[in-house]
């Protein structure tokens, strides 16, 4: 080999030797970018965790409490009758949207060609409502064993409201206070009837008749406190009431209770005892 030979021999080597330490650095510092992009991805991978709310945990539905209104003796009624009826029940669908509690509101034996369904639609928007209607009567669309039917002339008191039954009020309005047509209608086909501990805790005027939009608050508001006494106090009207009956004793003076339904007050016309 010349000495040309040998010195671009030479002069190769050391452009291979170059070549190769260029690559090497090369390829370390694309490591090294790689290295860097993935630490950046991962501290921005930590700073969103720590920045992103915290999921709320999600809640267990509330099991609802089923009531029904059963609007099946409309033909007992005359037209004030009716037209008083409209009212409360418009009333008792307000306590239930304005409640916490969450309620299963069911309409039943109520059929769209009724004049009492076309007036609750053109006077109180019934369409609007967040209701369940049936045309058929209530022990023919719920369970039976579930059933149980309000009413004063039951022997059983109600002492608690459970998820797992469904109550009934039937709903009449009737100047001569009709009595046990829902007792004996709950009767013929065998379902259990319950009616308020309303003697345990008050002394009432006449009846134990209320209306139907005031039954619906006294079992919104037992759901809410666990409380009958304070129920009643705060759901019937002063002027049907003779006194509140405090640890089984009973004065002659009206305890002050808190009456902020001044329809009840003024209403002159009660639904049916068996509401009760």
């Amino acid at each position: 080999m010349s000495g040309e030979d040998e010195i671009d021999a030479f002069f190769a080597s050391v452009v291979n030797v170059i070549e190769e330490k260029d690559i090497n650095k090369m390829v370390k510092e694309k490591k090294t970018k790689k290295e860097k992009k993935k630490e950046k991805r991962e501290i921005l991978r930590e700073k969103r965790k720590k920045n992103r709310p915290k999921e709320k945990k999600k809640k267990k539905k509330k099991k609802k409490t089923t009531i029904i209104e059963v609007i099946n003796f409309l033909n007992l009624m005359g037209e004030k009758e009716v037209s008083s009826l409209a009212k409360q029940i418009f009333l008792s669908y307000h306590y239930m949207i304005k409640s916490e509690v969450p309620i299963q509101f069911h309409f039943t034996h109520l059929k769209n060609n009724d004049n009492f369904f076309i007036q609750l639609q053109n006077k109180y928007s019934l369409n609007t409502w967040k209701v369940h209607i049936h045309s058929n009567d209530y022990w023919d669309v719920f369970p039976k064993e579930k059933i149980v039917v309000l009413s004063p002339d039951a022997t059983e008191e109600l002492t608690e409201l459970r998820d797992d039954e469904i109550y009934v009020i039937s709903a009449l309005v009737d100047r001569s206070v009709s009595k046990n047509l829902s007792f004996y209608q709950a009767s013929l086909h065998d379902l259990v009837t319950k009616k308020l501990p309303l003697e345990k805790y008050i002394k009432k005027k006449k009846s134990n008749v209320l209306n139907v939009n005031t039954v619906v608050e006294i079992l919104l508001n037992y759901i809410q406190n666990k409380d009958w006494m304070k129920v009643f106090e705060k759901c019937i009207p002063q002027k049907k009431v003779l006194c509140f009956c405090h640890k089984s004793s009973c004065t002659e003076n009206f305890t002050n209770i808190n009456v902020n339904n001044e329809e009840n007050s003024n209403e002159k016309r009660f639904a049916d005892t068996n509401i009760l």
